[in-house]
C-alpha cells in the first residue's frame, strides 16, 4: 500500500429529532473536493477535512486521493486490516449511489463507548475519496440518529471542481528552505524543499515536514506513551528505532520530542532520520509535527532545521 494510503490509517484514530430529520444543507469539507449533505447540527471540522456535530459526538471524515488509491484501497480496507487498527465486525454493506465505490461498516472499542463505523470509498471526478462515518453507538441507540440518516448522508457524497482551502490553524515562523506543500489526508499540512507534494518521480526518503492536529480533543493521559506509539506507527516507516527522548516546551505547549531512524515502506526500505514532536493543547488533544528525510547527504543540517521549524512553532489561540 503506497504512503498516501497509509496515511489514512493513521488517522482512523444529542440533538433531538435527528434520527429522522430530512437532510438539510450541502456542505463542502475544508481542504477536500467533497460535498455531503448534512442535517442540522453538523458544522465543518477544524481539525480535518470532513465535519462534526458536538451533540452526537459524531464526525464523518474525509480524504481525497488520486484515482490509483481506489485499487489500493479496495484491496486494503478488508476485516483482517482493519482488525490490526481497531476496527472489528467489518461487514459489506450497499449503499443506494452509482459510480464506482466501495461501503462497509464496523465498530471500534473506544475508553467513551463503541463507536459505529461507516466507510465509504469511491471514484469520481479523477480521484478517489474515503469518508469515514464515527457514530458513537450510545447517539444511535438513544434516538440521537438513525443508519439510514448516515446511509443517506454518505449516498449524498459529491465530487466538486475546486478543493475548499483552509488556513492551518497553527504557524511555523521558521521554514528555511522548505516550502507549503499542501494538505495530507485533509489533516496534515506538509512542507518539502520544492513544495511538490507527490512528485512525478519516486523519492524515497525525501525531506518532509509535516503538522497535524488531533482529530479531537480528548484528555491524553501519559503523554510519553502516546508520543512513542505515533512515531512507532508513522505512515510510511517501519522498523522505527527511537535514540532520544526529551521532554520540551513550544510556545506554552508542553510535549516531548524523540529522535529515531527508520526504513521507509517501500521495498527495498530506504534509511530515514526522524525528528518527531508531539505537544499536548490544555483543553485535550495535541499537536504532532515530524520532519522526515534520508540518513544519506546532509542529515545533521536537515535535523537541525526540523528542531528550528518545531521551535517556531505557535498554535493559534494559544499563548
Amino acid at each position: 500500500m503506497s504512503r498516501i494510503v497509509g496515511w489514512i490509517f493513521g488517522l482512523l484514530m444529542c440533538q433531538p429529532g435527528l434520527g429522522s430529520a430530512a437532510v438539510a444543507e450541502v456542505m463542502q469539507a475544508g481542504n477536500s473536493r467533497v460535498t455531503l449533505d448534512l442535517p442540522a447540527g453538523f458544522v465543518r471540522a477544524s481539525a480535518f477535512a470532513g465535519f462534526q456535530s458536538e451533540a452526537l459526538g459524531a464526525s464523518f471524515v474525509i480524504m481525497d486521493m488520486p484515482p490509483v488509491a481506489f485499487d489500493q484501497l479496495k484491496t486494503g480496507l478488508t476485516p483482517q486490516g482493519l482488525a490490526t487498527k481497531g476496527i472489528t465486525n467489518v461487514k459489506p454493506a450497499t449503499l443506494a449511489r452509482d459510480g464506482e465505490h466501495l461501503y462497509l461498516t464496523g465498530e471500534q472499542a473506544t475508553p467513551a463507548g463503541v463507536v459505529a463505523k461507516y466507510m465509504l470509498v469511491l471514484r469520481e471526478e479523477q480521484m478517489t475519496a474515503l469518508i469515514t462515518a464515527n457514530v458513537p453507538r450510545a447517539s444511535i441507540e438513544g434516538g440521537g440518529i438513525n443508519e439510514a440518516t448516515i446511509a443517506a448522508i454518505m449516498a449524498s457524497a459529491r465530487v466538486v471542481e475546486a478543493v475548499a482551502a483552509v488556513k492551518p490553524p497553527f504557524t511555523l515562523g521558521e521554514l528555511g528552505p522548505f516550502k507549503p506543500a499542501g494538505v495530507v489526508a485533509g489533516a496534515a499540512w506538509a512542507y518539502t524543499l520544492d513544495g511538490v507534494l507527490t512528485p512525478d518521480k519516486k523519492q524515497p526518503g525525501r525531506a518532509m515536514f509535516l503538522v497535524a492536529p488531533s482529530l479531537d480533543n480528548r484528555a491524553l493521559g501519559d503523554v510519553r506513551a502516546l508520543a512513542r506509539r505515533s512515531l512507532e506507527q508513522m505512515a510510511g516507516a517501519k522498523d522505527v528505532k527511537i535514540s532520544d527522548v526529551k521532554d520540551v516546551v513550544i510556545a506554552g505547549l508542553q510535549g516531548v520530542a524523540s529522535t529515531a531512524t527508520a526504513l521507509t515502506t517501500d521495498v527495498p526500505g530506504a534509511p530515514l532520520a526522524v525528528y518527531h514532536v508531539l505537544l499536548a493543547k490544555p483543553e485535550g488533544g495535541y499537536f504532532v509535527l515530524i520532519g522526515r528525510t534520508s540518513q544519506l547527504g546532509g542529515v545533521a543540517e536537515t535535523m537541525a532545521q526540523f528542531e528550528r521549524m518545531a521551535a517556531s512553532f505557535r498554535a493559534d489561540g494559544v499563548k
